[in-house]
């Protein structure tokens, strides 16, 4: 079996070659590199709604 990072030949039962490669991989999930591309929006939850500061409309004043 091959490290997906680097190439390298693993261990039979290992999926990387070592901690390094490991922790890339790791950091690649973190960081959201690994995803589906989509056009689709994540929808507001209440969490990140009340996060956002609210909506004021600007009138001018003459």
């Amino acid at each position: 079996m091959q490290c997906p990072i680097c190439g390298k030949k693993t261990q039979d039962n290992m999926s990387f070659c070592s901690k390094t490669c490991q922790l890339i991989d790791l950091s690649r999930w973190f960081r959201g590199s690994y995803r589906i591309p989509t056009d689709e929006r994540p929808e507001p939850t209440e969490e990140r709604s009340a996060a956002l500061p609210p909506q004021t409309s600007q009138k001018e004043e003459p």
